[in-house]
This record gives structure tokens, sequence and C-alpha cells, in this order.
């Protein structure tokens, strides 16, 4: 058996048979085809804001704007390949169909997931420098810096991807694990540390003596990156939400004998995780004034528009 064979083999019980799970599959479909409409729209819309509210990008953002293109790649690539490989096994399409179409799927999709793990630990990870360093973040913390690592991130998740195909089915499911059980350990700490950060720098505020202006200036400082820094709390946390179901049972299914209810809970896991991806962009919205002002003036002029048809 050749290692694509075997590699389709291991996927394969992924998924449940087409006589029990029928209903469900259409449903998923169903939803993630919105959904990746939505991902798609919501996500070039922000990517349209981050690139046009600023001549030149600070650091902060070109990580938002990575994410955003990750999330963009998800709505425009990762779920309809997940559409596909549904409707070849619906339609009984032959193995060798379903097996690329689970391949191409798996592929691109743990390179964008995996460039979204990346990417959101690096978030929170500047978050973190920009509060801790205080003035010299600006210094040490470049846009060409930030940028290289960011390529850093996409090469790094491309290997990833590519090598996940080589490893033995145990062992990719073991390296996973490690990766998400790394990143929501590190991430959580990192958070846990801007807190703390954020909170010693106020006592120190509070206890110098300092003129009301030279106070005020420093409150007014720090709240603003204290506001930053839980934008980026609250991607974290839906992105947890989203992906930790996904996590959570991909060893399980595995492992185990793999019955159908929690290959259905593993589906409905990958579909949350996706989910992400239209969710991101509301957050960005809520969140960052700038962009918000943007996406208020599109979808204005898309309301204006749609009007202006209707009278004609």
């Amino acid at each position: 058996m050749t290692i694509v064979e075997d590699f389709c083999q291991d996927i394969s019980k992924y998924y449940p048979e087409k006589e029990d799970f029928y209903g469900w599959y259409i449903a998923f479909c169903v939803v993630n085809g919105i959904l990746s409409l939505l991902a798609i729209f919501g996500n070039t819309v922000i990517i349209s804001a981050l690139t046009r509210t600023s001549c030149t990008l600070s650091p902060s953002k070109i990580l938002l704007l990575g994410l955003a293109i990750s999330d963009l790649g998800v709505g425009l690539a990762v779920q309809p390949l997940y559409i596909t490989v549904i409707v070849q096994i619906l339609l009984d399409n032959s193995l060798v169909s379903q097996c690329h179409s689970k391949i191409a799927f798996l592929v691109v999709g743990t390179f964008l997931v995996g460039v979204s793990f990346f990417t959101v630990s690096a978030i929170s990870f500047d978050r973190f420098l920009a509060i801790d360093l205080h003035l010299r973040y600006r210094g040490i913390v470049t846009e060409k810096r930030m940028t290289f690592v960011l390529v850093v991130l996409w090469g790094l998740s491309a290997i990833a991807a590519v090598g996940y195909i080589f490893m033995g089915d145990i062992t990719r499911e073991a390296v996973s694990t490690s990766f998400n059980i790394i990143f929501f350990v590190t991430t959580t700490i990192t958070f846990v540390r801007i807190y703390l950060v954020v909170r010693r720098h106020r006592l120190q505020i509070r206890t110098h003596q300092r003129s009301i202006q030279e106070s005020y200036k420093e409150f007014a400082m720090e709240k603003r990156k204290f506001k930053s820094a839980l934008s980026v709390l609250y991607v974290y946390i839906v992105f947890t939400a989203c992906y930790l179901p996904y996590a959570s049972t991909m060893l399980v299914v595995a492992t185990t004998s793999h019955g159908i209810y929690l290959k259905g809970i593993f589906q409905l896991g990958m579909t949350l995780g996706f989910l992400n991806s239209s969710l991101n962009p509301i957050i960005f919205c809520w969140r960052m004034r700038e962009i918000r002002g943007y996406v208020l003036e599109i979808l204005k002029r898309i309301f204006t528009c749609w009007k202006l048809d209707q009278v004609t």
C-alpha cells in the first residue's frame, strides 16, 4: 500500500457512512456554503479596510491582516473543498476521486488553520510586548520584522501541512494534539501576563508623584493599550470556543473505535472551526473604530445601490 493510499484510509475514519449520516451531511453542506460566503465577504471588507485606512500598516495591523487573509482562504478554499468531499461521499464517487479531494482538503485546511493558530498566538505576544516594553516597543517591533515573522509563520504552516501526509496515523494526531496544547497553554499564559503587566503599570501611575497632566497622558496611553489587548482577548476567546471541540475530539477519534456519534461530533467541530473565519470580521468591526467606520460606509453604499435598483 502506497503512502497516499495509507493516508486516505487513515483519514476516511473521520467521516461517517453515508447511510448513517445523510441528513447531517446535507445540513453541513448548506451551513458551510453560507459560512463560506460570509467569510469571503467579511474578510474581503476587513482586508480592504486595513489596507485603505492607513498609509503604512503598524506591526499589530500586519498580523491582523495576515489573520484576515488566512480566514479569507478558509472561505475561498477550505470550505468549498469540504463541501466537495461531502458531495462525493453522498454521490458514491470512486474511492480515488474521494481520496484526492480528502487530501486536498486536509493539506489546504491544515495549512490555513495552522496559519490562524500561529497568527493568533503572535498577535497575543505582540500585545504583551506593546504593554511590557512600553516606549521601547516601536524601536524593537518594526513593520519589516513583523512582516518577516508573518512570512516565517506561513512557511512553517506550509511545511507542516505537507509533512502531515507522511506521518503515521497516531503520530500525526499526537503531533497535532501536542501543538494544540502548546498553543492554548502559551497563549493563555500570555494573556495572564498582559493582565499582570497592565495592573502593575496602573499601580505605578497611581503611586508615582507626577503632575496631573503627565498622569493623565500616561493613563490614556495605558487605557488604549489595554483596550487593544482586550480586543485580542476577544479574538482568542472566540477562536478557542470554535476550535477546541475539533482539537479535543481529533485524538479521540484516532485512538478509539470512533463510533458514529464521535465522528458526528468531529464533523460538527470542523464546522465550528470554520465558523471562526466568519466571526473574526465581526470582532474587528466591533472593537476597531476606523475599521467599523469603513465597513459602515461600504454597507451604506451597497444599501444605496440596492435601493436605486429597486426604484428603477
